[in-house]
């Protein structure tokens, strides 16, 4: 039984031997196949390169002597003084702007601030603002309501209304309008407030072209304003006049 068993085992280990044998050449051929059809293959490659490469240096040769046929007979239309253009080196540098610069800059390197006091002292009268606001107080009186009914009533009617509800300075306001435009048309008299309101605003307006200037401590009526078209120095608006030390875009 033991010699049956060792026989079977020989017998088994001889084709398993055997397999593994027709196996190895199998994959040895396979392989060897593989590797003659990518050379092959790469060869084929190859040459449509090679052929494609050929007929690029082909067209490549025929364009440049077109182009050097063309350019040389363009050359023979032209002549030496058709080409010449006598053109002089500009100068890209101002040896003037430095010192031009400099003039600006000693003209509007001013103290502003003494210049604001100055302005102050001279132009600006505290009595306007008092002024200002007895316009004020004027055109809020003649409300909507208020000017209508004047304007449906009769001359005598008005005059009574006014002599009525207006106080002294009020009439007086009104008596000047007349003697100006001699026109008791409420609507433009109230036209005329407007005016007035603006002429004696205190507000002094301060244009500057630096955004952290600011001169509204000097007085509680300045309002400073930042422009970016002035360029250097200031400008001062009061009273719907300009007051102009600046340099800038205009």
């Amino acid at each position: 039984m033991i010699a049956i068993i060792v026989s079977v085992c020989v017998v088994i280990s001889i084709m398993i031997l055997l397999m593994f044998l027709v196996l190895k050449r199998t994959v040895k051929m396979v392989n060897d196949s593989s590797k003659t059809y990518f050379i092959n293959t790469i060869k084929e490659y190859d040459e449509m390169i090679d052929e494609k490469n050929q007929k690029l240096s082909e067209i490549n040769e025929t364009l440049r002597a077109t182009k050097e046929e063309k350019i040389s007979k363009e050359e023979k239309h032209i002549t030496t003084e058709e080409t010449y253009i006598d053109m002089k080196t500009p100068s890209y540098i101002d040896e003037n702007f430095f010192e031009n610069y400099k003039k600006v800059n000693e003209t509007f390197n001013i103290d502003k601030e003494k210049i604001i006091k100055n302005f102050l002292q001279k132009y600006v009268n505290e009595k306007d603002a008092n002024y200002n606001q007895i316009y004020i107080n004027l055109k809020k009186k003649l409300n909507f309501d208020t000017t209508y009914k004047l304007i449906n009533m009769k001359e005598e009617e008005k005059q009574d209304y006014i002599q009525k509800n207006f106080s002294n300075i009020e009439k007086n306001i009104f008596i000047e309008y007349k003697k100006k435009y001699t026109n008791t048309d409420m609507t433009k008299f109230k036209t005329y407030i407007d005016q007035q309101i603006d002429k004696t605003s205190p507000i002094i307006y301060i244009k500057v072209g630096n955004k952290y200037e600011n001169y509204d401590r000097i007085n509680p009526n300045i309002k400073t304003i930042y422009d970016e078209k002035v360029y250097t120095g200031m400008i001062i608006i009061y009273k719907s006049k300009i007051y102009d030390y600046s340099l800038g875009w205009r």
